[in-house]
């Protein structure tokens, strides 16, 4: 999972945070441990990109008191494939990272994807993997993913 955590100082009222999202309802944040409505505070970030941005509260949290910023993605739908449309590859990369990212999310694995080759035996492996446990096995769990098949 990505997250970033701070120790507040009963002033700073404005938390950074420099990691990729998809929507703004995937940054979510928590004060010492417990999840704070998305009301609670607000999320300034780029329109037009969706990496890191800013939370703030309309108060300074305590002094002491710890935040949490993380990521936790909303799974939905952004693309729908009709049978005898063209795939655009741009559409399928942009589905595929959303998935992996979604992955990452859930189990806090860490998925290098330059080491990740791109061919179906993997996507294969990977997808048995997750529906036999429901739990990502890691490059050590399989041993590298540039070996022979």
């Amino acid at each position: 999972m990505l997250k970033v955590s701070y120790v507040a100082d009963g002033f700073q009222n404005e938390f950074a945070f420099d990691f990729e999202f998809f929507q703004p309802r995937d940054i979510r944040v928590a004060v010492n441990d417990s999840m704070m409505p998305q009301t609670e505070y607000n999320l300034a970030h780029a329109e037009d990109n969706m990496r890191g941005g800013t939370i703030s509260f309309a108060n300074p949290p305590e002094n002491g008191v710890r935040i949490d910023i993380f990521r936790r993605i909303h799974l939905e739908r952004f693309i729908d494939y009709q049978p005898t449309a063209r795939i655009e590859p741009e559409h399928l990369n942009a589905d595929f990272k959303f998935l992996l990212e979604a992955f990452k999310d859930l189990k806090g694995v860490e998925i290098d994807l330059a080491e990740w080759k791109n061919i179906h035996c993997n996507v294969i492996v990977l997808l048995e993997a997750v529906l036999a446990t429901g739990v990502l096995k890691t490059n050590e769990d399989y041993g590298s993913i540039a070996d022979p098949v």
